[in-house]
């Protein structure tokens, strides 16, 4: 049995300190979970993506876990009982092997209850010896510890079609089956974990392609290739709240998320930290100068062969207009010009979001994975339906932040 360790990723001391050996080996692992689950490695954070997390838990605190080979150093213990190791480069002890890693993220400002993002990996050659169950034990256990009852956290898998009855597990909505054979599926069943819903992971060529269609009356569109002004700020907060309401979350526990202009201004300076680009667009009505609809594309230079959707979101009142399909056809046009190498854009969309994968395959989408939302209730004497009751015409994933 391989002997090993759990330490936890302290914050850097400066969110401009290079990232420590800890960080770059965290962020590797997340690339080889990639290139396993989907065959690329563009849908994992970076180094200076971490490393832009770490430094900004102003609305979102961030568990970061290690699984280290050998056995515990005398390393400093940190405020959740952990060896602590420093994301800054000048500050982290001689490196040590790195077999395993684990995340959670706990939102401060709404969905008190929840622990997100939870989630684990372990290296080849080092699975099925517990470390991957040490890890997720662990990360469920500091999430209790703070007060949070339920556990959040993905899957990813290929496109897979023709599963039998036997082979494949679906959620309550929807119809994007997961394969219930691969081991993170198992893993998350052993673990007492319920599917909440599927994504389906679809991607685009751009430029995308010429479409006709009336535009919409009553309303301007506007481009933003460097991103949203800050004058929007706290218009699109307004419009980030409707789309943590409307967006559809399937059984996945969930609650309105709480945006203000200066959570708008954080999140976009942690993407600006992460050595991100944004390309944006929105709908203004005519009539009243109010911002009904936007939509946000993430570019990273370091992978620019994708880029990758965010939120795409039309305020209720406003919808059946085609704002949907003319913000986002202006937005790629918008990165197409801004950003000649970026070749293609990914998004993923609720499997019971009919409406926006109507959109997609306009534009040319074309299926290319899923992805699994489980969830576990930590304290089975609590009961409650948090999820939203009523699903956005309009809706990409809501970003935290």
């Amino acid at each position: 049995m391989t002997e090993f360790f759990l330490a936890e990723i302290a914050p850097p001391a400066a969110a401009s300190d290079e990232p420590s050996w800890a960080v770059q080996e965290f962020a590797a692992m997340g690339a080889e979970d990639s290139v396993e689950t989907i065959g690329l490695p563009d849908f994992s954070a970076t180094a200076a993506m971490e490393q832009a997390c770490l430094s900004n838990q102003s609305n979102t605190a961030r568990i970061r876990l290690l699984a280290l080979l050998g056995g515990t150093p005398d390393w400093p213990i940190g405020s959740r009982g952990l060896p602590l190791v420093s994301a800054s480069a000048q500050l982290a002890p001689e490196p040590l092997q790195v077999i395993g890693r684990g995340t959670a993220d706990l939102p401060l400002r709404d969905n008190l209850n929840l622990a997100d993002e939870v989630d684990v990996y372990v290296r080849k050659g080092f699975r099925r010896q517990g470390i991957g169950s040490a890890l997720l034990q662990t990360l469920e256990q500091l999430a209790r510890a703070e007060g949070r009852t339920t556990t959040v956290g993905t899957t990813w898998q290929k496109l897979a079609t023709g599963l039998d009855a036997d082979e494949a597990i679906t959620p309550k909505e929807g119809d994007i089956a997961l394969d219930r054979r691969l081991p993170e599926h198992q893993f998350r069943i052993k673990h007492g974990y319920t599917l909440g819903q599927t994504e389906r992971l679809s991607m685009c060529r751009l430029p995308v392609p010429e479409i006709t269609v009336p535009a919409p009356v009553d309303y301007e569109i506007c481009a933003f290739p460097t991103g949203f002004p800050r004058s929007l700020y706290a218009h699109l907060a307004r419009l980030r709240v409707g789309m943590s309401v409307d967006a559809p979350m399937g059984d996945t526990p969930s609650e309105p998320q709480l945006w203000d202009a200066e959570r708008v201004a954080a999140a976009t300076a942690m993407r600006t930290a992460a050595g991100m680009e944004v390309v944006a667009a929105v709908a203004k009505s005519k009539q009243t100068g109010e911002l009904v609809a936007y939509t946000e594309v993430s570019y990273n230079p370091e992978r620019p062969a994708i880029a990758h959707q965010d939120d795409t979101y039309v305020a209720r009142q406003h919808r059946g207009h085609g704002l949907g399909l003319a913000i986002k056809m202006a937005c790629y046009r918008a990165l197409a010009d801004a950003y000649p190498a970026a070749l293609h854009v990914a998004t993923w969309n609720a499997g019971e979001n009919e409406h926006m994968w109507a959109i997609n395959r306009t534009l040319g989408f074309r299926q290319a994975g899923a992805a699994g939302w489980w969830h576990k209730q930590l304290n089975p004497e609590q009961t409650g339906d948090n999820s939203p009751s009523q699903s956005a015409q309009v809706a990409d994933r809501p970003p935290r932040a």
